[in-house]
């Protein structure tokens, strides 16, 4: 079908009924009906403006190819009760007819499209409901057990879409039905070490992967724990920790998890990771919410640490998770306080409290690091291979067109780079820039820092500065470089020394080592940390004694006798502490 996807295109920004002579169009895009059912969604959108007798045949000849695909052909019978804009994301998506297309795609996910649609969400709960009756019967031996026989591998996709559809909506009934659908999937009857539906149980691990509710997330730990078919468990790993990571940006749904976990490092990290992830998303709690986070055993710990902003009827307060105000209205919606939310006296009193009380926060937070534009990102040379690695740990993905991209909320952030970086790619790059991107419509637009908001705007660039200040100094300045990008490595990363993280890093090392520098014994400037006639760089940690390097063997975490609190947990920041420590007791 030759510029069939054009046509979607075009068709989904009509706000209107198309003319006469667009049905005519449409007939010659959809071509010869023997190419129509290979892929049936992108047919049944076009042929809805085609004419009744296209959209008959049609449906003839898809119930003659996929007669045994029953939940695929109700779906299709549905497709008449949908919007046009959902008719269309079907019909526009590879997503149709697979039941995964890899996180860089997610935008084209019809599922975001069909969760507003009411007709849909009705049919995705009847049709995961038929799927687990069908699993039971299987279960309970009223039907012959074949392996991999429980669905056809057209239906699938069918199954996980609406799971998707369900996840986005946080529908109360999945709770109950999903683990069900997972482990009955996976695990064939008896001892066998098939599975009932290969196809189901891996469409299904993905599609938790994608939406994933703090249900979904236990589902998979719990289907792990039992699968015995080889390949699948192996499929369902991949999608635990992505799974979990995805959860962190849903920090609304991600919460109701808290009262699932144990009091335990990891899942106090799961905790603080969503709660940080709250900033770009606007996350705001209510009392009964916040309470509950408090009283629960993973939640409690982190939120005790924290500093809350409670607001309600143009009133204002900020506290800690431990120092509830009295009076607190019942109406307040609570969020976690960023540095941005105050002015700098706030944020010194703060800062100022953390020392006396010598708190240590699970996210970094009183002394989080702040960003307002117009910050420049570009020039800096950076080494491809650690800025890929720690690029996909931080969430962002590699865009083919422009560098790297990271989604913060409504906001698409773009690291532009200078050429094209690839998993096992080595030598360096140039940063030629942050771009912004708010949606509009089916597209991304690009946006000046001042139409984005203060906080997220921050928050990227926290994050970008993140990977150019790791990777830049990654790169030796020994190697093959031209003269040129070298001289602008070298000035780069000079200039790191007067960046945000440093300035944070010297704010917080001046109250940790206040009695040193009352007694005269340390020296805290703007770049280095002085003791005697050695010098420690605060934007990478470098000990040199009159000019020549030091080795020094500093274990990160370890106990520090003259350094005994830090207020928050760094590599660098704790190497920094420890240097000055070993110097102090040489």
């Amino acid at each position: 079908m030759e510029n069939a996807d054009q046509a979607i295109e075009c068709l989904s920004w009509l706000r209107c009924a198309p003319p006469p002579e667009v049905a005519a169009e449409l007939r010659r895009v959809l071509g010869e009906p023997e190419a129509w059912t290979e892929h049936i969604h992108r047919s049944h959108a076009l042929a809805r403006w085609a004419g009744a007798g296209i959209q008959a045949r049609l449906a003839a000849l898809v119930r003659d190819r996929y007669a045994n695909a029953s939940y695929l052909l109700q779906e299709l019978e549905l497709l008449s009760q949908l919007s046009d804009q959902s008719a269309l994301a079907l019909g526009g998506s590879r997503w149709s007819m697979i039941f995964w297309a890899g996180q860089e795609d997610a935008d084209a996910d019809p599922a975001l499209v069909l969760a507003e649609d009411a007709a849909y969400l009705d049919f995705a709960r009847d049709i995961l409901e038929q799927a687990g009756r069908r699993l039971d019967t299987i279960h309970a031996g009223a039907v012959p057990y074949v392996a991999d026989g429980a669905f056809s591998v057209n239906d699938t996709p069918v199954i996980a879409r609406a799971l998707r559809v369900a996840a986005l909506r946080d529908e109360p009934w999945l709770a109950e039905l999903l683990p069900r659908l997972l482990t009955l999937s996976c695990v064939a009857p008896g001892a066998a070490k098939t599975a009932p539906s290969q196809s189901l149980a891996i469409a299904l691990g993905h599609s938790i992967e994608g939406v994933p509710t703090p249900e979904g997330v236990q589902a998979l730990r719990a289907a792990l724990a039992v699968v015995r078919h080889a390949g699948v468990q192996k499929k369902l790993a991949r999608n635990l920790k992505p799974a979990e990571r995805t959860l962190l940006e849903r920090p609304a749904v991600a919460l109701r998890l808290t009262g699932m976990l144990k009091a335990g490092k990891r899942e106090q990290g799961m905790v603080a990771g969503s709660l940080e992830a709250g900033w770009w998303l606007g996350t705001t709690l209510d009392m009964t919410a916040w309470r509950g986070l408090l009283q629960s055993a993973a939640g409690g710990p982190v939120a005790r640490t924290l500093v809350w902003c409670a607001a309600w009827e143009g009133a204002r307060v900020s506290f800690l998770g431990d120092d509830e105000p009295d009076g607190l209205p019942e109406l307040a919606r609570l969020s976690v306080w960023h540095p941005l939310h105050a002015d700098e006296a706030e944020r010194a009193a703060w800062q100022a409290l953390a020392a006396q009380r010598r708190l240590r926060q699970p996210l970094r937070q009183i002394y989080r690091e702040f960003y307002l534009p117009p910050e420049d990102f570009a020039g800096h040379v950076l080494a491809v291979r650690q800025l890929v690695g720690l690029a996909r740990r931080e969430g962002w993905k590699i865009d083919a067109c422009a560098g790297l991209a990271r989604q913060f909320g409504a906001v698409r952030v773009v690291l532009k780079l200078s050429g094209d970086i690839y998993p096992g790619a080595d030598g360096y790059t140039e940063t030629l820039g942050l771009a912004f991107h708010l949606r509009d419509g089916k597209h991304w637009r690009e946006r000046v820092p001042e139409q984005i908001d203060p906080v997220v705007y921050s928050e990227a660039c926290r994050a970008a500065d993140l990977l150019v200040s790791v990777a830049g100094l990654a790169l030796q300045v020994g190697d093959e470089l031209p003269d040129v990008v070298r001289g602008r490595h070298l000035a780069n990363l000079a200039s790191l020394q007067r960046g945000h993280m440093v300035a944070m890093r010297r704010r917080a090392l001046e109250l940790a080592l206040a009695p040193l520098i009352d007694a005269g014994k340390v020296i805290v400037t703007e770049r280095e940390v002085n003791l005697a006639d050695y010098r420690i760089s605060l934007a990478t940690g470098r000990v040199t004694r009159a000019g020549a390097p030091v080795e020094m063997d500093i274990k990160a975490g370890g106990k520090l006798a003259a350094v005994p609190w830090l207020p928050y947990d760094e590599v660098l920041l704790e190497r920094i502490a420890g240097a000055v420590s070993a110097l102090l007791q040489a």
